[in-house]
């Protein structure tokens, strides 16, 4: 049985008998509705330098998540722990004091004839192999290898492998009955180039659901080498107007902040320069 088979089958037990206890024992509090969630999440993190492994950040998370519906009265609640009993105690104070919350119709749970009911699309975002600590610090010492190998560069630093785990599931009074899980691989490193007239530093990275779908170590500490050598003896152009070409981290930075400007929040908060811009021109229409 697989890893995320075995956890599905332990969190769907504990869910349905969360739900089971928060809709019967609810009744006398007018609980119609409720919706429970149980996820782990487990994360390890690699860091190399000068071909030692000098820290193994590792650890799981557990979590436990209810929502309570009394009609247009909601309460929702999360405890980082299995233990049923603690979950079924923190069920009964937040069902005991549902009756003076506001009632928001907007948070009101789907109705059950609204629920969809087909498939869903695998979206391949779980890797079933799960990739070994050894192989991930491998995987680092080639990177910084790589990048020394590359002329001009002095050093290297912040060679880092990742992997984060993440399991869920999720049912509802609705019908709703869901699992999801999904994977993250993560790995970079900075170098610096030297030479006469300074200093540079520089980086390149990989992230991919699946460990076989990263770019290869030596590529990332090849590039990460390269685009570090490219900053020595860089000169301060002439003001004017000229075309510019960006690198892929550059134009993700440059328009991010223009993206970030039109997010409902910001608006919401007036915390945007686009503010009383309603109508006008804001941009160059070249």
């Amino acid at each position: 049985m697989t890893k995320r088979i075995q956890f599905e089958t332990k969190a769907k037990k504990i869910a349905k008998e969360l739900m089971d206890y928060a809709m019967n024992e609810g009744k006398e509090f007018g609980i119609t509705d409720a919706v429970i969630s149980v996820s782990q999440s487990s994360d390890q993190d690699n860091s190399i330098e000068d071909g030692n492994v000098t820290e193994v950040v590792s650890g799981t998370s557990l979590r436990i998540s209810v929502r309570l519906y009394a009609g247009d009265k909601t309460l929702s609640f999360s405890k980082n722990t299995l233990d049923v009993d603690k979950i079924k105690s923190g069920i009964l104070q937040n069902m005991k004091i549902i009756h003076i919350v506001p009632e928001n119709a907007d948070k009101r749970l789907l109705a059950k004839e609204d629920v969809y009911k087909g498939e869903v699309e695998d979206l391949d975002v779980y890797d079933e192999n799960d990739v070994s600590q050894e192989d991930m610090i491998a995987y680092g010492k080639e990177m910084e290898k790589s990048a020394f190998a590359v002329d001009g560069v002095k050093t290297a630093r912040s060679a880092s492998v990742s992997k984060n785990i993440s399991h869920g599931v999720l049912i509802a009074s609705n019908g709703i009955d869901k699992a999801s899980h999904a994977t993250m691989h993560n790995a970079s490193i900075s170098a610096i180039a030297e030479d006469d007239n300074g200093m540079e530093i520089d980086y390149d990275y990989s992230s991919a659901r699946h460990f076989s779908d990263m770019k290869t170590a030596s590529e990332i500490g090849k590039q990460a080498g390269i685009n570090a050598v490219s900053k020595l003896d860089s000169v301060l152009p002439d003001t004017g107007e000229m075309p510019i070409i960006l690198s892929q981290d550059a134009a993700r930075t440059f328009f991010g902040s223009v993206f970030s400007a039109i997010d409902g929040t910001a608006v919401y908060r007036e915390a945007t320069f686009l503010k009383d811009k309603m109508g006008e021109q804001v941009m160059s229409e070249e």
